[in-house]
């Protein structure tokens, strides 16, 4: 996930309670550590990283965003599963299980399909209805038919990107609080 090493080990909110107990405990005693050039500037430079630090989204968060983005993605490919099988099934009825137009489609394993498979095929599926539209429409197959199917496939798609979006973030996001956390370690050690 994250490409940035931490230098330390000890899990984020310990860094930040030590670096709050080691700011307090360098301003009661500045005057004992001015001679190691201690300011009351630096330890309140040092007390502001950790407050960013702390206010800084946890990685937690981030697993809670992937978590809906996923969910919400699911949940419309479960939709784009059931509208696919209901184009198959029309084919079926107007072509026959043993013609090459619906064998064609190759809807038979779609649930096991990845995500960017069953996208390819169900816009297939949506290629292969409009242009067999006049046969179709005995079953209730209209143009608006296909266009809202295709709508479903588009924020599919959408939502696929949403999902590779928030996983992105986060391991940005990973990053970016390892390397604030290693310059407030190396700060305090």
């Amino acid at each position: 996930m994250a490409d940035v090493k931490r230098i330390f080990s000890m899990p984020y909110a310990e860094l930040v309670s030590f670096t709050n107990m080691v700011c307090l405990n360098l301003t009661a005693d500045l005057a004992l550590f001015a001679d190691y050039g201690v300011t009351a500037q630096k330890v309140a430079a040092l007390q502001a990283l950790s407050d960013a630090f702390e206010a800084f989204p946890t990685d937690q968060s981030f697993v809670y965003q992937m978590m809906i983005a996923t969910d919400d993605k699911n949940i419309k490919r479960e939709e784009v599963l059931k509208l696919t099988k209901a184009f198959a099934v029309r084919f079926a009825a107007v072509f026959g299980l043993d013609s090459p137009r619906y064998k064609g489609l190759k809807t038979g394993n779609l649930a096991s399909q990845s995500d960017v498979n069953l996208l390819s095929s169900a816009r297939f599926v949506a290629q292969e209805a409009e242009s067999s539209l006049a046969e179709l429409a005995s079953e209730g197959v209209t143009q608006a038919t296909i266009d809202d199917y295709v709508a479903e496939l588009n924020a599919f798609e959408q939502l696929m990107y949403a999902q590779k979006s928030a996983k992105m973030l986060r391991s940005v996001k990973a990053d970016e609080r390892a390397t604030k956390g290693n310059e407030i370690y190396g700060l305090i050690v």
